[in-house]
């Protein structure tokens, strides 16, 4: 019989040796106890202002091996970045111009061959101000629910009635670059019954951007090749018309309160609605309709809630510019420019990051805070500063009623909101409309 002080010894001894064992077999459960990798970041460092590709450093060390280092900007999804032979750094290249620029919050994160993880942050500011250029702006312009309202009389919309047209450009104190109007659905009137409405502009030396709807027919249906005749049809005329223009075609699709959209109860998936862009768009590249500056202009998703982005991008051969509309309600639900539009517009970035923006509908209430001050804000800060990817700005001038009350979305709604507007267009910034006339037969609209 083993004594029981020697079967006491042997019994540890046994014990320090599996423990010995386990961890030399792939760190087992002796290095629970262990630290956590360290994590810091060397390059960029604290409050840098960059521009353009930068690369990150990052230093991560640890009792068990680091496995992985990722990087990310703000909430966006971790990237791994790459070892150097030999060494306890890790590198990662970032291009700063798919982002607005601003502060932005850098993240680093190292895991280790058990899981175990640590992360380190910085603060850095992304200045790519050489980028930014100019851009067109312009309005989509009611009469009849808006100057009739304000000034008496009877008004029209744009571009049909001059006056409405007219009185609004003397009140920005600039003439649009782009007149924004609506062309109904494609099966109620083809292309060429437009022709007047599109002339005017053209004459006028400013660029159309006209909105277009597919309407109540299933999304499926054109997909399927089933209404070609129509479509085939409106892209001859808009060929043979010539000049470049923009199309937004079904603009919020990923909504569910347009009856082409892909968000239930619309009964349209994200499938449906890529198959018959790509279908229209296949027609008019045949019809030699190369005049078309295809627009993508889904709805603001801020919290994420509707039809993904990604799943309705018909891809980057189908589409010229990509756009947003967004509004600040007033009220309760007052948002600046910067928090209606910021977090879309780094996912368009993420989605097509070369690609040009237009923000297709804007505006602000009155009720609720400052709006003088929120158009202030977006035409002298936010645009020229955070959103060098948007190239157009169409601000929404339509006393419409929605939500059970009359918006006062239009520039007009008060004298300071009207002031503000005039001198942040005063701004060489933002392009006076006018001499476009002669931009080349069957090209695209050209970024500014």
């Amino acid at each position: 019989m083993i004594p029981p002080k020697l079967l006491s010894c042997l019994l540890v001894a046994a014990a320090c040796l599996a423990v010995a064992g386990g961890a030399n077999a792939g760190y087992g459960p002796a290095w629970k106890g262990g630290l956590a990798p360290t994590v810091s970041i060397d390059r960029p460092s604290p409050n840098a202002a960059l521009r353009g590709k930068t690369r990150a450093v990052v230093t991560a060390t640890g009792t068990v091996p680091v496995t992985t280092v990722e990087v990310k900007v703000d909430g966006e999804a971790y990237v791994a970045a790459r070892q150097r032979t030999g060494s306890n750094k890790w590198t990662l290249q970032i291009d700063t111009t798919r982002f607005a620029n601003g502060t932005h919050r850098l993240s680093a994160r190292a895991t280790d061959a058990l899981g175990s993880q640590a992360s380190s942050s910085v603060t850095v500011t992304f200045a790519n101000e050489s980028d930014r250029g100019s851009i067109y702006w312009g309005a989509f312009l009611d009469g009849k629910d808006t100057y009739n309202y304000y000034y008496g009389g009877n008004w029209g919309p744009a571009p049909w009635d001059g006056d409405t047209w007219h009185r609004f450009e003397s009140n920005a104190g600039k003439r649009m670059s782009l007149v924004h109007w609506g062309m109904g659905t494609l099966w109620q009137h083809d292309f060429e019954f437009f022709r007047p409405a599109l002339d005017l502009v053209q004459n006028a030396g400013d660029v159309n951007v006209v909105d277009l709807s597919t309407g109540t027919v299933p999304l499926r249906e054109i997909a399927a090749g089933k209404h070609d005749a129509v479509l085939k049809r409106w892209a001859e005329q808009a060929a043979r018309w010539g000049h470049p223009f923009m199309l937004a075609l079904d603009v919020e699709m990923n909504g569910y309160w347009e009856p082409y959209g892909t968000t239930p109860p619309a009964r349209n998936s994200p499938a449906d609605f890529v198959g018959a862009w790509r279908r229209f768009h296949d027609i008019a590249r045949r019809a030699h309709a190369s005049n078309i500056t295809w627009a993508w202009v889904p709805n603001i998703d801020i919290y994420h809630k509707f039809a993904p982005y990604r799943q309705l991008y018909p891809g980057d051969s189908y589409v010229d510019w990509t756009g947003l509309d967004g509004f600040n309600w007033g009220g309760q639900e007052w948002m600046t420019f910067s928090q209606i539009f910021s977090t879309n517009y780094r996912d368009l970035l993420q989605l097509a990051h070369r690609k040009p923006i237009v923000i297709s509908q804007t505006g602000s209430a009155e009720a609720g805070g400052n709006k003088a001050a929120w158009i202030t804000d977006m035409l002298s800060v936010q645009l020229p500063r955070s959103f060098p990817r948007v190239k157009a700005l169409l601000w929404f001038n339509w006393r419409i009623y929605q939500k059970g009350t009359w918006q006062a979305w239009p520039i007009e709604s008060s004298g300071t909101a009207q002031a503000a507007f005039a001198d942040g267009l005063n701004s060489s910034y933002y392009v006076a409309g006018g001499d476009l006339a002669d931009l080349p037969l069957r090209t695209k609209v050209p970024v500014p």
